[in-house]
């Protein structure tokens, strides 16, 4: 049968066992949240780059993006410039419409 001293002895390697375990427990859970600390700021530190890359391309887009008042007034000086070119075809054809209606008609 074990005696006191026995347990004592038992006890004192198994808090050694134990105290061992968690020391070397506790270095790897350190050292495997660093490892994952540092992933995770190489991984911002990516999506910060993407971000800025995605913000001058923003920047360039707006520098060349028209404004819906910008292209109302060119649709409507387009129209009138093609209204314009309509008259003028029209000053020019009516004449010759009304010779080809006068000889092509019989004067009655």
């Amino acid at each position: 049968m074990l005696e006191k001293k026995d347990f004592e002895k038992i006890g004192k390697v198994m808090g050694e066992k134990i105290f061992s375990i968690e020391k070397n427990l506790k270095e790897e859970i350190k050292k495997e949240v660093e490892d994952l600390a540092v992933m995770t700021k190489k991984g911002f530190d990516e999506v910060g780059k993407r971000f800025d890359k995605m913000d001058k391309e923003v920047v360039k887009i707006r520098a060349t993006m028209v404004t819906k008042s910008y292209l109302d007034d060119k649709m409507a000086d387009l129209r009138g410039d093609t209204v314009a070119i309509q008259r003028k075809e029209d000053e020019k054809f009516h004449p010759v419409r009304y010779l080809l209606f006068q000889k092509i008609t019989p004067i009655r």
